[in-house]
């Protein structure tokens, strides 16, 4: 196909067991509609995996996988993704402008720029792995980010990025990233739960102008500590 897989303008959408697969266009262009997706692919379109501009998205188990550009693209929208792998993007595996997301059980994996860029943004992880892409793992900006269990592994650059936010990871593991483990910028820190700081070749964590509360973690393998 040639274009887009759907597109949803003003509409209230459920999907059940549907593959969206080899469109031209997009995978799947959401404009003020409310989509509720429950095991569904997505999968090598050329455009956009899923693209959403003020809308809302539940999407209960399957997985985005292979898009020419984003694996996932919010634009002052909201999204709840449970059981949903996220994965080999030319792109950004998500991207999230002015929007809320809650991610649980969630993979970002093998994109080939950063796993995740946060915009003005509120984003709330548990259990997810956010491993192997091709920029930094996290790159966030004036957003709030709360992380619950999960990894931050293997990425060629730093970590996480974050700058005028806020972020609690607990029993996250940032590890064998390229760079800096977790470079904070104006921001407000918080780490504990057992959470890890490993094996980066420059600084465990950094920060500028930040305020940091990190208890019961382990920073160790660095270029420096802190």
């Amino acid at each position: 196909n040639t274009g887009i897989g759907l597109q949803g303008i003003n509409s209230t959408i459920s999907i059940t067991n549907v593959s969206f697969t080899g469109h031209g266009q997009d995978g799947v262009i959401l404009t003020n509609s409310t989509v509720e997706f429950n095991n569904v692919q997505i999968v090598n379109n050329t455009g956009v995996g899923i693209s959403a501009t003020s809308s809302s998205i539940i999407f209960m188990t399957g997985e985005v996988t292979g898009p020419a550009t984003d694996g996932v693209l919010l634009m002052g929208s909201q999204a709840q993704f449970d059981s949903v792998n996220i994965t080999m993007s030319s792109g950004v595996g998500l991207s999230a402008f002015d929007s809320t997301t809650t991610f649980s059980t969630v993979q970002i994996t093998n994109h080939s720029e950063n796993g995740v860029v946060l915009t003005n943004a509120q984003a709330q992880f548990t259990n997810v792995d956010i491993l192997d892409n091709g920029g930094t793992g996290i790159d966030a900006m004036n957003s709030t980010l709360v992380f619950d269990t999960g990894q931050v592994k293997n990425h060629p650059t730093d970590g996480v990025i974050m700058e005028n936010g806020s972020a609690t990871f607990s029993s996250v593991e940032i590890e064998d990233n390229g760079g800096t483990g977790l470079s904070a910028s104006n921001s407000t820190l918080i780490m504990n739960s057992q959470s890890t700081v490993l094996n980066h070749p420059t600084d465990g964590v950094v920060l500028s102008g930040s305020s940091a509360d990190i208890s019961d973690t382990m920073i160790n393998n660095n270029g420096s500590g802190i």
